[in-house]
């Protein structure tokens, strides 16, 4: 079930108007002319295609600075561009005025993936609209295939749990000997198995700080 977020086109009570224009063009990374064109008191629908927990983040950073705004069950998708004004040949679109719009980042910091706010390049999720932000791939790919100390690496222990999990060669790989053997013993009831793959996707997801501390040190 997917939720659209909407705006009535008008400021919450006791915010005031002008100020709710700033920060809502600094949230989207818009003009306050494009911010203008939603706030005129016609309903619009801003982001759609969103789950319940997602819409309502968006809702939230929205009441805060102002906006009047609700969370409904979608039911027709309707692209922003068209509806800050149509389109004529020649007009830029929304997306764009917000790029070439949007102010410098410094060498620590990051575009917000999400409502392409300025965040800190470390930061897990956009406070501006709460949107869990994705690592650059080569940041990525880095944290799969660096090594720990001791010479282990969190992505072959995925890989061995995944698909070898049954023999429990992860926890030969890790070290953890004991723990193999017992799987090596239960081979047979498929519980190693189902195990295993769990404990490859949380090697995965697991950080590199965090394999360290657990497996790294020889």
């Amino acid at each position: 079930m997917n939720y659209a977020v909407i705006i009535d086109g008008t400021t919450l009570n006791g915010f005031d108007a002008g100020a709710v224009r700033t920060q809502f063009a600094k949230l989207i990374g818009a003009t306050e002319d494009d911010v203008a064109r939603l706030l005129n008191g016609k309903t619009r629908t801003i982001k759609s295609n969103l789950d319940q927990p997602t819409g309502m983040r968006y809702v939230e950073a929205l009441r805060r600075i102002g906006v009047s705004c609700e969370l409904k069950q979608e039911l027709l998708s309707v692209d922003l561009n068209e509806a800050v004004s149509p389109r004529k040949e020649g007009d830029k679109s929304l997306s764009s005025t917000m790029r070439e719009d949007r102010p410098a980042k410094a060498a620590d910091e990051k575009y917000c993936s999400e409502c392409g706010a300025i965040i800190k390049s470390k930061a897990e999720i956009c406070p501006k609209c709460g949107v869990r932000q994705l690592p650059p791939p080569n940041q990525l790919v880095s944290s799969l295939t660096k090594v720990a100390p001791n010479g282990k690496s969190k992505l072959v222990a995925a890989l061995f749990a995944i698909f070898l999990g049954t023999f429990g060669l992860h926890k030969f790989y890790l070290g953890k000997v004991g723990q193999g053997i017992l799987y090596l013993l239960f081979c047979w009831t498929g519980i190693p198995t189902l195990l295993g793959f769990i404990e490859g996707i949380l090697y995965l997801v697991t950080s590199e700080a965090d394999f360290e501390r657990r497996y790294g040190v020889a």
